[in-house]
């Protein structure tokens, strides 16, 4: 069974967070974690603080779970609207990544391949 959630990532050094949501958060966290070390985070707000502060200063919390994935998105969307200084790029919850329909894609894509053969070939 999918467990719906909203989660925030949380800078507990400048109090300023990411919001996001999911059917699994130790799956979503890990992704999160993976793409912030290697420096290709979507998020390029959190990008740049997690190089500036460093991954101890980040926490992740779920912040409520849901049964259905409206409800999940209805929320997230809510927290977007009323926290303006926040990590997200996108000012709405759109359920889904930011890439699927950038219009840049093709360019962030060769971007992000050509970072990740750097850090491997160091």
């Amino acid at each position: 069974m999918l467990q719906f959630c909203v989660y925030q990532i949380l800078n507990t050094t400048t109090n300023k967070s990411y919001y996001g949501s999911t059917s699994n958060f130790n799956k979503r966290k890990y992704t999160h974690l993976l793409h912030l070390r290697k420096g290709i985070h979507h998020s390029v707000k959190l990008q740049r603080s997690y190089n500036k502060h460093g991954e101890d200063c980040f926490v992740f919390k779920i912040l409520e779970i849901f049964n259905n994935r409206e409800d999940m998105l209805k929320k997230e969307g809510d927290l977007l609207s009323l926290d303006k200084d926040r990590y997200n790029v996108s000012p709405s919850a759109t359920g889904g990544d930011l890439m699927s329909n950038h219009p840049d894609r093709k360019i962030i894509i060769e971007k992000r391949i050509k970072k990740q053969k750097q850090i491997l070939s160091q």
